[in-house]
Order: structure tokens, then C-alpha cells, then sequence
């Protein structure tokens, strides 16, 4: 008897919330319907503006129930943060960083001696190398040390014209050769030379690239001046 009550509640149960369902629809699409009724009532008997305001301000409230509902339960198409791009995952560094674990050394002229002041100084040619990131050659040139006995190992770059064994010289009193290291006021005017120094010890930061030369215009002895033409084409 418990079970036949038991089923009995559901079906009756069933059949209640069958008929709720079904009268919501209903009324659901009475309402469309009415809705449809209207808008082509104002259209066909009213003028257009009218029905276009109409449905203006439909949509315009249905808008503001959207974003009411998006406030309250935070939306996160609508939130005006930034997003974690894979950049900054990845961190910092990246093109700016510098690459430096295959370069060869610093590639400078030997330091201004007194050898260097009143004469000159014999090295020979022991490599030409590649260094990473750098169009032109590197030579490594070996001179004796003029007060130990030792072996001075300078990274020059590497003119043209230069070859392993060859013996180059640094000094006042070098002979013009190529590949040799001598003052400006011993260059006749025409040379092309590379390699330059801008002042007088910082031992050469013009004209190092591949391919890139600077030659010299004129000499002005009295003021101990030497014009050059840069690769820029501007004169210094």
C-alpha cells in the first residue's frame, strides 16, 4: 500500500510540473507574440521613428541587465587588465642581451710606449681568426716585451693584405707597409689607412668595420694638425 501511495505522489507530481512547464512556455512565446504585435503595430499604423524607439530602448535595457549581471558576478571579457603576454613570461634579456661568450678579447693598437715615442717595435702575425658578430678579420700578433721576458700578445684588426708569419711594425720610425702601425704625420696625403685612433692614445675606434677606410686629405704642419675623410665622407 506505502509503494502504490508512493508512485501515485510522483505521477501526480509529474503531471503538476508537466502543466507548469507547458504554461510557461506558453506564456513565453504569448509574450514573443505580443511583442511582434506591437512592433509592426507601431510601425504599419505610427510612424517608423516611433518603433525604432521602441526597440531602442528594448535593447538599450536588455544592455543594462547585461552588464548589471556582469558586475555583479565579474565577467572577465569585461575587465580592462592587461593580459601576460610570452614575453614577459620568458623574463627579461632576450635581443638586448649581450652575446659575449665567444668573443675572442678586446681589439685594440698596442699601448703608447716609449718604444712605440722613439722608435719602433717588431711583431709577427700568429693567427687570423673570426670573432662573432665582427665583418673583419682579427689578427693575433705577438711582440717581446721591451723590459720582461715575455710575450706580449696583442688582438689587432687585421688590414688588408696581411698574412700568418708576417712581421709588422709600431712605432715613429715603422716603414709605410701595410699592415704597419705609424703616425699620422708620417702619412703621406692620398693614404688609405684603417684602424684610426680619434685621440692620441685610446688606441683606434675609426674606421675598424669590414671594408670601411678613412684616407688622408691634407697636413697642416704648423698647427701639428692631419685632415682625414672619414668613411662617413665627413672630414675631421
Amino acid at each position: 500500500s506505502q509503494l502504490c501511495i508512493i508512485i501515485a505522489a510522483l505521477i501526480y507530481f509529474v503531471v503538476i510540473y508537466s502543466y507548469v512547464f507547458s504554461f510557461c512556455i506558453f506564456y513565453v512565446s504569448l509574450f514573443k507574440m505580443f511583442n511582434v504585435f506591437l512592433f509592426f503595430f507601431f510601425f504599419f499604423f505610427f510612424k517608423q521613428k516611433t518603433a525604432y524607439e521602441m526597440l531602442r530602448s528594448l535593447v538599450g535595457s536588455e544592455m543594462c541587465i547585461r552588464d548589471s549581471i556582469n558586475a555583479e558576478y565579474g565577467d572577465s571579457q569585461h575587465k580592462a587588465m592587461g593580459r601576460v603576454i610570452r614575453t614577459q613570461r620568458k623574463g627579461r634579456g632576450g635581443i638586448f642581451r649581450s652575446h659575449t661568450r665567444l668573443r675572442k678579447g678586446p681589439v685594440k693598437l698596442r699601448n703608447l710606449d716609449f718604444a712605440e715615442k722613439n722608435g719602433f717595435i717588431k711583431g709577427v702575425v700568429k693567427e687570423i681568426i673570426h670573432e662573432p658578430g665582427r665583418g673583419a678579420p682579427l689578427a693575433r700578433v705577438n711582440f717581446h716585451n721591451p723590459r720582461k721576458y715575455k710575450l706580449d700578445k696583442e688582438l689587432l684588426i687585421c688590414s688588408e693584405g696581411m698574412y700568418t708569419g708576417q712581421f709588422i711594425f709600431c712605432g715613429k720610425k715603422a716603414a709605410l707597409h701595410m699592415g704597419n702601425v705609424v703616425p699620422l704625420s708620417r702619412v703621406p696625403d692620398g693614404c688609405v689607412i684603417c684602424n684610426l685612433e680619434a685621440k692620441t692614445g685610446d688606441r683606434g675606434v675609426i674606421a675598424k668595420c669590414s671594408g670601411d677606410y678613412a684616407t688622408v686629405v691634407a697636413h697642416d704642419v704648423d698647427r701639428h694638425r692631419v685632415k682625414v675623410r672619414l668613411p662617413s665622407g665627413t672630414k675631421k
